[in-house]
């Protein structure tokens, strides 16, 4: 008998002893943290890492109010999630979980999302403060043709492309286009093309300055397949190459643009109609000068320090025979012009008279100084309607050049161009004619385009003294200079 119960008192202590060790056993958990970490080029996107000693799991709540999303803690990984695009703060919980029976503890901490909306570039509704300008693609503003799918907006930008093999229009703001931002660094476009197939589009951001001189031209391509409505993305943060012609340098930083362009059919022959629409893309960046204020920012501004017209190019519209004598009455906005620095730009300065003998005793003349530093320097005006050459096609213009004091290597020439000011390359397709001069006497050149009497494209004059590719300075005057029909 009493051996029986010291064994009943044995097995029941030995229970509670079980009992006991049982519940020791059940480990906390303890220490309890996570990091927070927004991606560097989405402000959008957190990574949240939690870590806590005894933990199996965590629900990890990105917005309190929300749905938890439950991990493993042995994975080790940090867990993503995208908040929606607006500038808001957040209430970040985790509750860490033990599969022993542990109590959950539970940690809350502050995000904040600092987002900025990208610029709208243009929306084409007549809010837009940008020049739109025609480059090689002409574009227009018209009413949605397919008010359908993710584009049932009212207006859109048609653009009409021809054969060639690089057509584009270009939005020129009134404020820089900045990509500095990181979470920024895209360019958005909602994009129509009549039937499926793949089509190369191609965003090009051209300068950090008026003369588009001091930031390398950037450019991103992707390719549109679908019928109908669809939004394209160019992706400069992470898609961006040099554009031409700095291919082969080092790639260039994002900074403020003054010009975006785009293509459709980039380096294939495209011709048709597309629409293009809800353009946005960086923030708002510096002022772009208007230099004469008439609403068509000096970036693309053809007379920048000559009030003009919308329509041409910020010139002022020449509805008489080009014509100027330098004494106030003429009716050409002259632009000096230089493909290579700005330095090297000819300049095109009225002065007194520096030889007022022989065939030219007026008062004033012109005078053109080229520096030397850049190899294609040149004046120019442009005109609102194509010259009819099949009629006005004779230019005549007086001509003083001093003996240089070192003998030039270029012929003593002056050049005459004419050119389609549209084209995003005007050189190509142009005409010209040359004739020689000589030195330190007034003489009138004579040049005759009537061999081109029928074309109907050209709407710029180009003035060039001794030719292209060199680097001499040349001081040259002009005086009576008049486009006409021939005597």
């Amino acid at each position: 008998m009493n051996l029986t119960k010291n064994l009943f008192y044995s097995l029941f202590a030995s229970l509670i002893i079980m009992g006991c060790s049982k519940d020791d056993d059940v480990a906390e958990i303890t220490g309890l943290d996570f990091t927070i970490t927004a991606n560097a080029d989405d402000q959008l996107q957190i990574d949240v890492l939690p870590s806590a000693t005894g933990a199996a799991t965590y629900d990890v709540y990105f917005d309190a109010v929300g749905a938890p999303t439950s991990f493993l803690a042995t994975t080790g990984d940090a867990i993503t999630s995208t908040y929606p695009e607006a500038a808001a703060t957040y209430t970040i919980k985790v509750i860490a979980k033990n599969t022993n029976g542990a109590l959950d503890v539970e940690l809350t901490k502050s995000h904040t999302v600092e987002y900025v909306a990208p610029r709208s570039i243009s929306n084409f509704e007549g809010s837009d403060d940008v020049t739109l300008v025609d480059a090689t693609s002409a574009i227009t503003i018209v009413a949605n043709p397919d008010a359908s799918g993710n584009n049932t907006s009212a207006n859109v930008g048609q653009v009409v492309n021809g054969s060639d093999l690089y057509e584009a229009f270009v939005f020129a703001p009134n404020t820089t286009i900045n990509m500095t931002a990181s979470s920024n660094q895209v360019i958005k476009m909602d994009y129509w093309q009549e039937t499926a197939g793949d089509v190369q589009l191609l965003a090009k951001l051209e300068g950090q300055s008026s003369d588009d001189s001091t930031f390398l031209p950037l450019e991103v391509e992707v390719t549109a397949s679908e019928a109908g409505w669809q939004t394209v993305t160019f992706d400069f943060a992470n898609n961006r190459r040099n554009s031409y012609p700095n291919g082969d340098a080092a790639l260039a930083d994002l900074g403020n643009y003054y010009k975006l362009a785009i293509f459709i059919g980039f380096g294939t022959a495209t011709p048709g109609t597309f629409y293009v629409d809800n353009i946005t893309g960086g923030i708002e960046g510096a002022a772009v000068p208007d230099t004469d204020g008439d609403t068509v920012v000096d970036s693309v501004d053809t007379c920048p320090n000559d009030a003009g017209e919308v329509d041409n190019g910020g010139c002022p519209s020449v509805s008489a025979l080009p014509a100027d004598n330098f004494e106030g009455t003429g009716n050409i906005a002259w632009n000096a012009n230089n493909l290579g620095t700005l330095s090297g730009d000819a300049n095109l300065i009225t002065e007194t008279n520096p030889s007022s003998t022989g065939i030219n005793t007026s008062a004033n003349s012109a005078k053109y100084e080229d520096y030397g530093a850049g190899q294609y320097a040149n004046v120019s005006f442009d005109v609102l309607s194509p010259f009819d050459l099949s009629i006005n096609n004779v230019i005549t213009v007086k001509v003083f050049v001093p003996t240089p004091s070192t003998a030039f290597s270029a012929p003593a020439q002056l050049e005459i161009k004419l050119q389609d000011k549209t084209s995003s390359e005007p050189w190509n397709g142009q005409v010209s004619v040359i004739q020689n001069y000589t030195y330190d006497t007034w003489q009138t050149l004579t040049f005759d385009f009537s061999d081109h009497a029928s074309a109907t494209n050209f709407s710029r004059v180009v003035v060039q003294f001794n030719g292209e590719a060199n680097n001499e300075a040349v001081t040259a005057y002009i005086d009576d200079f008049v486009m006409g029909p021939a005597n």
